[in-house]
């Protein structure tokens, strides 16, 4: 169990980390000028989102197997 709770703080960070850097595109995308740079920014944004996405569903079965886990002792 103390490796799953090593993967939950790793997901975590990651998590944490990649939304950081979507907000940071965000704000980019609303300060750059010329349609390619939005065009490739949002692309770079919309690669993120798939990436945060992928991490909490990764983060929720970690959780819950960790409550299992708990659960039957």
């Amino acid at each position: 169990i103390h490796e799953m709770y090593q993967d939950l703080a790793q997901h975590q960070d990651w998590e944490r980390r990649l939304a950081a850097m979507q907000r940071d595109k965000e704000m980019m995308l609303n300060r750059c000028s010329t349609l390619a740079e939005q065009q490739k920014l949002q692309k770079e944004i919309l690669a993120l989102e798939g990436r945060l996405t992928r991490c909490r569903a990764s983060l929720a079965k970690i959780e819950k197997d960790i409550s299992l886990r708990e659960r039957k002792g």
